[in-house]
């Protein structure tokens, strides 16, 4: 246990190397233990060593063939390796994976996401609100998701949600109002990142805007903060 945690902190802190020395003490000690050997094999990955990381996540597979950690990362390997043809198999497979825990559900509906099979993605999220425990991340990917999907009223409620939760952050509100337009006329993204930020184009804008009204001096800031929907947060 005392191994495991030690490896664990060392892959948050990015020291792979010692991490990986970590879980394969650990994997000596018992090589039974899936997380322990589901870490190592990223850390392997991070490290360089796909082919290390490859047979370590199979290994896992042999023992829990639906071990959705195991299986997302199987098919980040193939995707490294440009092996186009295993990349489209394990992707078909995922597919069928069925989460059982709210970190299931975020890995599996992030994996499905990014390779743009958003509508499945937000099945995953959907129904793990209606199953498990979650927090403010799987209601933002699920308004993500939707959104990718064509579901714009389904992100504008998740986002509109997400803005009661987090009222005083603007990231939320940007992507509810996308949604509003996108429900009225023809989207102006046709597809949002999975990564929790403003797209850095409207980060850009949002600069040059307060930019342009500090330069006008105190009285307009302190009427465009009052007045202008730009600058509030509701």
């Amino acid at each position: 246990e005392k191994l495991a945690e030690e490896g664990r902190e060392a892959m948050d802190q990015g020291d792979y190397s010692r991490a990986a020395e970590r879980f394969s003490r650990c994997l000596e000690q018992d090589d039974s233990l899936v997380y322990a050997r589901n870490n190592l094999s990223i850390c392997q990955y991070a490290l360089g060593d796909v082919e290390g990381a490859l047979r370590d996540v199979e290994q896992v597979r042999a023992v829990e063939p639906q071990n959705i950690f195991a299986n997302c990362n199987l098919l980040l390997y193939y995707q490294t390796l440009r092996d186009v043809e295993r990349s489209i198999e394990q992707l078909e497979e995922i597919e069928k994976l069925v989460p059982q825990n709210e970190q299931d559900a975020l890995r599996l509906g992030l994996a499905l996401g990014e390779n743009h099979r958003d509508a499945a993605a937000y099945e995953v999220f959907r129904s793990a609100m209606n199953q498990f425990e979650w927090d403010e991340r799987m209601l933002y990917f699920a308004g993500i998701a939707a959104y990718n999907s064509g579901q714009y009223g389904r992100a504008f409620r998740h986002f509109g949600e997400l803005s009661k939760w987090e009222w005083e952050n603007s990231i939320s509100l940007y992507y509810r109002n996308l949604a509003q337009e996108a429900m009225k006329e023809e989207p102006q993204v046709l597809w949002l990142a999975y990564q929790y930020q403003v797209p850095l184009t409207e980060a850009a804008r949002r600069v040059s805007v307060i930019n342009g009204v500090l330069r006008q001096g105190p009285r307009a800031t302190r009427r465009a903060f009052l007045e202008d929907a730009e600058f509030r947060s509701d």
